[in-house]
């Protein structure tokens, strides 16, 4: 089995946050994706928390899949459908959803 080096999370809400800066002593990067990055509103506070925590801001969902080897989300059970369907194109074969 493949050893998970590289973790993306798709939301960056409470939940996870939590999960990223949990694990990400024991992997060698951690990134984010959220949707409300699209928003400038929300967008600046997600960042600000992001770097100061050193979680990489991925551009998009499909940077997002190419920087993972397992992908967390961590979303609103109403949207886990939309995000795996957000997923579904971009991802590797070898990355863990």
């Amino acid at each position: 089995m493949k050893k998970i080096q590289r973790i993306g999370v798709m939301g960056y809400g409470e939940v996870g946050k939590t999960f990223a800066l949990g694990l990400m002593p024991h992997v060698q990067s951690m990134s984010m994706w959220d949707v409300k990055l699209s928003d400038k509103s929300q967008a600046s506070d997600l960042i600000s928390h992001a770097k100061t925590h050193g979680v990489d801001v991925a551009q998009s969902v499909q940077d997002l899949c190419a920087r993972s080897d397992l992908i967390i989300s961590s979303v609103t059970a109403s949207q886990t459908k939309v995000v795996a369907q957000s997923v579904a194109p971009f991802i590797s074969s070898n990355t863990f959803f």
